[in-house]
Formats: C-alpha cells, structure tokens, sequence
C-alpha cells in the first residue's frame, strides 16, 4: 500500500517430492533429509516474514495468502477457476471481528474476484457454510487467525486451475486481476 512489494515464499520443491501445504508428519518422505530441509525452511520463513509483517505495521491486522494450484474441479456442471478457503471462517476471524461484511461485502475478496470474471467456488457465503471440504488447508490453518501468536492474522487460501497457469498470457492477465483484487480488498485494513 505504501509502494512496497509484498512478502513472498516460494516453494522450492514440486509437490511430489514436498506438499507444503499439510502438516509434517505427512508432507514429505521421512528418509528425505532434503525435504524435510525444504518444508522446515518453508514454514519458518513464513514465520518470519509474518514477523515481519506485524513489527513493521501499528494495525492490529496482516494478510497472508497462500496462493498454489489444482487441476481441475467441476461442480453442477461448472468448472471453476479458483478455490478459495479460510477453514470455515477461522483462518479470518480478525478480519470478521473488525467487519463481518469484510470478506464477502462488495469489497470482499470473492466478489471482486468475481467482478473480474472469474468463477470461483464458493460461489456465495452459503455455500462455503454447507461445504468445508474445499475450505483451505494447513497453511492457514496453522497461521490463520485463530491462533494465539498472531490472532490478527488473516489467512486465504487461492487454488488456481491449472489451464490459467499453464497459459502464459492467461497467467499474466490473471496475475493483475488477482494482485487488483487483493490490493483493493486488504487497503481499507492496512
């Protein structure tokens, strides 16, 4: 917001070898010291720049946003461009507390998305309370805001199908849309 690029954590494996997104008992071959090296530096750099984050930010609010892929999901005969979770609310519970028309308000992150033209699952705020089983994984569960570090964390997980990422312009076009989206929806709170 002040001409600052965001923090950012890369994945440095492919999710064969490394699923960064579940917890460690499961994510990686155990006789992988270089994995579990990977997942370890993973999750302690997210540590870090979240840090980060809230020692150079006098608002009691940060963003995360856990950003990976899927290939493909269709649901009534809808395919769907994004997936988009916040673990049944928790991983945003700041964000709700502060505004509960936040996230799904005209400013709200899907509806600017969708404002975009993109389909998104949720399609609306019934939806996400009927169906949990898309609802966002590990990564914002563990730093979302219901936990205890930093409670004023709000944690979104985007899935990107994979035809927007494999398509070099389609990406691009999308990366403005999503940075856009994102922009418009985290200033009112930073």
């Amino acid at each position: 917001m002040n001409g600052e690029f965001p923090h950012i954590v890369l994945a440095s494996h492919h999710r064969k070898f490394v699923d960064f997104n579940r917890e460690e008992l499961c994510a990686f071959d155990e006789a992988s010291i270089q994995a579990r090296d990977s997942y370890k530096a993973y999750h302690g750099n997210i540590s870090l720049k979240i840090n980060e984050m809230f020692s150079h930010n006098d608002k009691d609010l940060a963003f995360l946003f856990d950003i990976h892929g899927f290939d493909e999901h269709t649901q009534d005969g809808i395919s769907f461009d994004l997936i988009i979770g916040n673990d049944q609310g928790r991983s945003i519970q700041a964000l709700n507390n502060l505004n509960p028309k936040a996230y799904w308000g005209n400013n709200g992150l899907i509806p600017l998305l969708k404002n975009k033209g993109l389909s998104i699952l949720p399609r609306n705020l019934q939806e996400r309370l009927d169906d949990h089983s898309l609802d966002g994984g590990f990564t914002i569960q563990k730093y979302g805001s219901r936990q205890e570090v930093h409670p004023g964390l709000v944690a979104v997980q985007i899935e990107v199908v994979r035809n927007i990422r494999l398509d070099d312009s389609r990406r691009e076009e999308f990366a403005v849309q999503l940075a856009e989206s994102i922009h418009s929806f985290v200033s009112p709170f930073i």
